[in-house]
């Protein structure tokens, strides 16, 4: 889409959008939403009327996205994702999908409170793709973040970041870490706040 691109869009009643039409130079697009704001379908069409891509989600009776389906002409891939959620609406599985051919199983767990504690995915074979566990602080704040490919060769996929945060509960600081202990980085980040204490800038902004 251009992003000189005009676009109309009609609404519901309670005031979310129900439909967006874009029209770009190269190709228009038209998104169809619920009345709660969830995309329920997408597709952009090439000015000679091919398909660029499409998005479709299919929701359960709870209103949770159950199935994602994706495609690019560009490349001609076929994406598709299938989810599984707990009682309290927590994603505790995504199988993704390309081409038809299984791609990766997520696995999700959660605390007591909801707080994501571990995201494992798997090969189709059930072998492990990556881990990635998160710490927090009584205030359900996350203080660390650990991501690993271990059966990569190199792992370069690494990641181990602690966090800090200010009285207002916004990260203040990140600091990274190699796979050995050793600190690589520390991330501090200027908070400005306006007069009703509200944040209005982060520099950088928090990943």
């Amino acid at each position: 889409m251009s992003e000189q691109a005009n676009f109309i869009v009609d609404y519901y009643e309670n005031g979310n959008k129900a439909e967006q039409r874009d029209y770009g130079f190269n190709a228009d697009r038209i998104s169809v939403f619920k009345d709660n704001g969830q995309l329920i379908n997408s597709i952009t069409k090439n000015k000679n009327g091919t398909i660029n891509s499409s998005e479709e989600n299919t929701f359960d009776e709870k209103g949770n996205r159950i199935e994602n389906k994706t495609y690019q002409e560009y490349n001609n891939i076929k994406n598709r994702k299938i989810y599984k959620f707990n009682d309290d609406g927590k994603e505790i599985e995504i199988i993704q999908y390309t081409n038809d051919k299984f791609e990766l199983k997520i696995e999700n767990t959660y605390d007591e409170k909801g707080n994501m504690l571990t995201s494992n995915g798997y090969k189709e074979d059930g072998t492990i793709d990556f881990i990635a566990t998160y710490s927090y602080n009584e205030l359900n704040l996350c203080i660390k973040y650990i991501y690993d490919k271990p059966t990569f060769p190199g792992n370069p996929y690494y990641l181990h970041y602690t966090y800090k945060y200010n009285d207002k509960n916004d990260c203040i600081e990140r600091v990274s870490f190699t796979k050995e202990g050793i600190v690589k980085k520390t991330d501090t980040y200027t908070l400005v706040y306006d007069d009703k204490g509200k944040l209005i800038i982060q520099q950088p902004p928090v990943y």
